[in-house]
């Protein structure tokens, strides 16, 4: 599967936003903004598979995204950065802004090559006896 321009794009912006959100609450416990992020993910995915199942109702061709996939990665990211705050904050100012930009470099780059994983759907078509 080869990565499309838009798709680099789209992981770009994914990446942009995590990291914005990381550093917009950057002044909280990290708890607070690991939940507040949990829950922001987990509305997004519900929307999205919404979205796909509506569109698949009226007869358009979507892709099936492995939500469990999806989840992992989003929770690996937030553990990395939870990790990186915990070793980074007694070390050095603005911690949470050097978070961010790695979040978004880390989603930027890694995202395209791990779009062929996430965007498995895992289902086989039964085959007939």
């Amino acid at each position: 599967m080869t990565v499309s321009p838009q798709m680099r794009i789209g992981y770009l912006a994914a990446g942009a936003v995590f990291g914005a959100l990381w550093v917009s609450h950057s002044g909280d416990p990290i708890w607070e903004t690991v939940l507040r992020l949990l829950v922001i993910m987990g509305v997004a995915m519900a929307l999205s598979a919404g979205l796909r199942h509506w569109a698949a109702r009226r007869g358009r061709a979507v892709p099936e995204h492995s939500v469990g996939r999806f989840l992992i990665a989003k929770l690996g990211l937030l553990l990395l950065a939870v990790v990186a705050g915990l070793l980074l904050q007694p070390w050095v100012s603005a911690a949470d802004l050097w978070i961010g930009v790695g979040m978004c470099a880390l989603v930027a780059v890694a995202g395209p090559m791990l779009h062929p994983w996430l965007a498995a759907d895992g289902h086989r078509t039964p085959v007939a006896a």
